[in-house]
């Protein structure tokens, strides 16, 4: 990416994303599973300034899409799974922005060459939807579950969810109400499995919303 060379850099991703699928698809051993999560958030994170193929503007995000939809994932694995989806939501986020928070030294980014193009936005509205679906999908599953695991792993995709939708969408009276539906169906979890887990993070993101929202 340094040197200009944005086609073998593309290249480069897609063969990382098939060694990824090969090594871990049917792999339930958490700790593959969790290097898995490490090595997919890492590459969402550098797509921010990877510009998109103008041909398929998504095509690395529908890879992962595809990834995570075809591996056999371990039942514990379920908030990594959120954790994954999350970084595809707050990649996603970045692109809408007139400019994006950095940028690579003579290497032109989304926020420059598709600025204005109604199919980029056009795709990007459906991808956040699709994945933010998929996020409500994790946790409706994990509701319906009463052991303290499943509990566990609520509460904290509830406080991450929460944190990322005040970190990315505007301000408004129904998304506040929401963040807030969120943060309370978490805090009501972790009471349930309150000796599985700490609480830190759910008090942490409390006071980061109460802070974005008083400015």
């Amino acid at each position: 990416m340094l040197n200009g060379l944005i086609s073998e850099t593309d290249s480069i991703i897609k063969a990382i994303l098939l060694i990824l699928s090969s090594k871990y698809k049917n792999n339930q051993e958490i700790e593959g599973e969790e290097k898995m999560t490490e090595h997919l958030i890492n590459i969402i994170g550098f797509l921010v300034i990877t510009p998109s193929n103008p041909d398929n503007h998504f095509d690395i995000i529908q890879a992962i899409l595809n990834l995570m939809e075809k591996k056999v994932w371990n039942s514990k694995s379920v908030y990594r799974r959120v954790r994954i989806y999350i970084a595809l939501f707050n990649y996603l986020c970045s692109q809408s922005q007139d400019m994006l928070p950095y940028h690579i030294p003579r290497v032109d980014s989304n926020d420059t060459i598709f600025l204005g193009d109604d199919t980029f936005q056009t795709g990007l509205v459906q991808l956040l939807n699709t994945v933010f679906e998929k996020i409500i999908n994790i946790m409706t599953e994990l509701n319906n579950c009463e052991d303290r695991e499943s509990q566990a792993m609520l509460s904290m995709s509830m406080t991450s969810t929460a944190a990322c939708l005040t970190q990315n969408m505007n301000k408004s009276e129904n998304m506040s109400k929401f963040i807030q539906k969120l943060v309370k169906k978490g805090e009501k979890s972790y009471v349930k499995c309150k000796r599985f887990i700490t609480n830190g993070y759910l008090e942490k993101t409390k006071k980061y919303i109460q802070r974005k929202y008083e400015n």
